[in-house]
């Protein structure tokens, strides 16, 4: 599978995933302290945690999931006309570069898209904001197919496995109401987004379990819809990053509707 070039990028230090949201949701302090830990040695922003011990497809799906919601937040922020906090998102990322998702692409048998990804990268490079944004909604379609040809339970094992990341996330980017690491909010909310555009897609399905499933785990979005006011935003009253654990959790319910 073909890769695209790869230009220098900075890697920004994440925040670990604070037990304080855990323990709202009324874990153990054992089950705490084993989060903890997998947090301290996973990496970005806990999320070793949030995706330690998954089936090797289910974690492959779920790293087309982040792939796909840094181009999210890229072509949102191009819509707004925002070129180079697109470029600066894209250039911090961890999971904008092809490399970064060739390897799940393998792994679910999936159609590459390669040249698609490389003319995102060059335009949104050149600050050519039209077709790097034509480029990045076309990349967005790619990860929509990828994901949609997987079987529905794992699509929800996923989606659980991003909000997971999502609350991590947060939790680093947003102290006291104040987002104070900007990239760690906007990927929480790239996360989301693309969290709940899996899980519509699982609600208009033509088959009635995977649409029953698919709108009961949507419905549980809307306490979501709180936590992000605006891609861009610096204050966020109020903000608690367990809302998107518990979000998870009520999708892991969702999902028992398909046996």
């Amino acid at each position: 599978m073909t890769s695209s070039p790869r230009s220098p990028r900075l890697v920004l230090p994440r925040r670990q995933m604070m037990t304080t949201s855990l323990a709202a949701l009324g874990l153990s302090g054992t089950a705490l302290a084993a989060f903890g830990q997998e947090a301290g040695e996973g990496g970005e922003g806990g999320e070793g945690a949030a995706m330690a011990g998954l089936d090797p497809r289910i974690e492959a799906l779920t790293h087309v999931g982040l792939y796909e919601a840094t181009h999210r937040i890229a072509v949102a922020l191009l819509e707004e006309g925002n070129v180079a906090l697109a470029q600066e998102h894209v250039q911090s990322s961890h999971h904008a570069f092809y490399d970064d998702v060739a390897e799940a692409l393998e792994v679910l048998d999936g159609v590459g898209f390669a040249p698609t990804s490389a003319a995102f990268a060059a335009a949104l490079e050149a600050g050519n904001a039209a077709p790097a944004l034509e480029a990045g909604r076309a990349v967005l379609d790619g990860c929509a197919a990828i994901a949609a040809a997987a079987p529905a339970a794992d699509q929800m094992a996923a989606i659980q496995a991003l909000l997971r990341v999502a609350a991590a996330d947060y939790e680093g980017g947003v102290q006291d109401g104040t987002v104070v690491l900007d990239i760690e909010y906007r990927d929480a909310w790239g996360f989301t987004r693309t969290a709940r555009a899996w899980t519509e897609r699982l609600a208009a399905s033509d088959d009635a379990a995977v649409a029953g499933a698919g709108a009961a785990a949507l419905q549980a979005f809307a306490p979501a819809d709180a936590l992000f006011p605006a891609l861009t935003a610096t204050a966020v009253p109020g903000a608690d990053p367990s809302v998107l654990l518990g979000l998870a959790a009520r999708v892991e319910i969702a999902a028992l509707r398909l046996g």
